[in-house]
């Protein structure tokens, strides 16, 4: 949220200034919401009750919206198989983001970062995720979007091409793009528009490179 009063533009000096600060907003990766969302984000912070139920174990309930948990600790991470309603995690300034999903209680397990992850995970993305579904035949995310949508996943079967296919209106409905050594897929989705909810469905077939 950049905030100026229109006295910025008498003086060409301001106004120089400010589109300064308007490139580097925009040069940020950004994840845009509308003030009313931001609203009730805050509402799910000042709401939520966490509690610790057992060794590297917590229980979050009544956060509602504010679906985003930080460790201050970077040598930690969850298990997503002991975990209950997580869709991902990542590391930023050597702190441990978690996201949530929408159900009403969550239950976060922490492991050491050095095991071995079981099961795939959204690191980021620039959209609203709706709904996340795995199972044998891949992943299924919907997603509402303001850009051109960004993901990065975790987790993901190694020495594989993933098969993308969007359902919404989009002119290409189809992306390829091949899982990194370290089991991440990264990929975007591009003549999205804004505003518009979609569905993929993310398949993974052995790569023969």
């Amino acid at each position: 949220n950049i905030y100026y009063h229109f006295y910025s533009g008498e003086k060409k000096a301001s106004i120089r200034a400010l589109q300064r600060v308007y490139d580097y907003v925009c040069a940020q990766k950004i994840n845009p919401v509308f003030t009313s969302e931001y609203i009730d984000i805050v509402k799910g912070f000042l709401s939520a009750k966490i509690t610790k139920t057992g060794n590297e174990t917590w229980e979050i309930s009544g956060n509602g919206k504010c679906r985003t948990v930080r460790f201050d600790q970077n040598n930690k991470k969850p298990d997503l198989i002991k975990s209950r309603n997580i869709i991902g995690y990542t590391y930023i300034k050597k702190r441990l983001y978690i996201s949530l999903g929408k159900e009403d209680k969550s239950i976060i397990k922490l492991i050491p970062e050095n095991l071995p992850q079981r099961g795939m995970w959204i690191k980021t993305t620039n959209t609203s995720i709706k709904r996340i579904k795995k199972n044998p035949e891949g992943l299924f995310i919907e997603f509402l979007t303001w850009q051109d949508p960004e993901f990065d996943l975790g987790g993901c079967p190694l020495n594989t091409v993933s098969r993308i296919l969007i359902k919404g209106n989009v002119r290409n409905n189809k992306v390829l793009a091949k899982t990194s050594p370290d089991g991440n897929l990264t990929f975007t989705i591009p003549e999205t528009k804004t505003g518009h909810t979609y569905l993929i469905h993310i398949s993974f077939s052995i790569s023969s490179h």
